[in-house]
């Protein structure tokens, strides 16, 4: 009885061919043959099996139960076949042959990979060196600039106590700003004072001039109404030159005004006696 089997799904390079020629000896079926194959697009692996009808039908539900660990099955087509069936020593012996001239492939490509891989370790190395230098310089960098920090802290530290006494000068001057503007201001009121005492002292001694150019007016028509008159005017006369010699002395606008009272009552006293002035 002659079959074949397609099983399809991730079945390349799992050792899905070694497990099935493991199970084909078990059963020591005869004739044995399997390949991976792609059809329409699919990865597969094509089965040939000749044997008795109970050993194929069994190797046919081993497959279906059992599969490589790492093989991910989607399906299992079974379908007759009528062609020939390669023994299965010849088999082992052709799977043998493959498999070692897939190692003497992979051997090349992997001595290949190992010249990459040392090349690329070598420039690796050299990357690593460029590292090691580049951290170092870093490092010195850093080291210089942790210096440069400490130093900067130094001077901000300096600079804020610096600050602080400036802070205090100035609030130390703002008082004595503010004292200065009050003294400024009590100035200020002093001064205006003082203005206004002179603006009066000055109305008063234009007033006091005046008056004291009326008096001595007063005192030229007396003196002049006494020596035209008689003796008696003569006594007048000398209490006039006392009047006017208080005249020249006079300090308030009060004295002046109670010298003018008495001038004018000498006045009256001299018309009475006779004596025009």
């Amino acid at each position: 009885m002659k079959r074949r089997l397609m099983i399809y799904g991730e079945v390349h390079d799992v050792g899905y061919r070694p497990f099935l020629l493991g199970i084909a000896e078990s059963l020591e079926i005869e004739r044995f043959f399997a390949d991976n194959v792609i059809e329409d697009g699919r990865k597969a692996v094509v089965v040939l099996v000749d044997s008795t009808p109970e050993k194929v039908e069994e190797f046919i539900e081993m497959v279906r139960l059992k599969q490589p660990g790492r093989a991910k099955v989607e399906s299992v087509r079974v379908e007759e076949y009528a062609g020939r069936v390669m023994g299965t020593e010849n088999y082992y012996r052709y799977l043998t042959a493959m498999q070692l001239s897939k190692i003497a492939t992979y051997g090349g490509k992997m001595l290949e990979k190992q010249d990459e891989m040392l090349s690329k370790q070598d420039e690796h190395i050299k990357i690593s060196r460029e590292t090691l230098e580049v951290a170092k310089e870093t490092r010195d960098i850093a080291k210089e600039t942790l210096e440069v920090s400490k130093e900067t802290l130094e001077v901000s530290k300096e600079t804020l106590e610096v600050a602080k006494e400036t802070r205090d000068i100035a609030k130390e001057t703002l008082e004595v700003s503010k004292e200065t503007l009050e003294v400024s201001k009590e100035t200020l009121e002093v001064a205006k004072e003082t203005r206004d005492i002179a603006k009066e002292s000055l109305s008063v001694s234009r007033e006091m001039l005046k008056k004291q150019d009326e008096t001595a007016d007063l005192v030229g028509e007396i003196l002049h109404g006494v020596r035209e008159g008689s003796a008696r005017g003569e006594e007048a006369l000398l209490v006039l030159k006392s009047v006017y010699g208080k005249l020249h002395s006079l300090k308030t606008e009060e004295e002046i005004r109670k010298l003018r009272q008495e001038l004018q009552e000498l006045k009256e006293a001299i018309r009475r006696a006779g004596i025009e002035v």
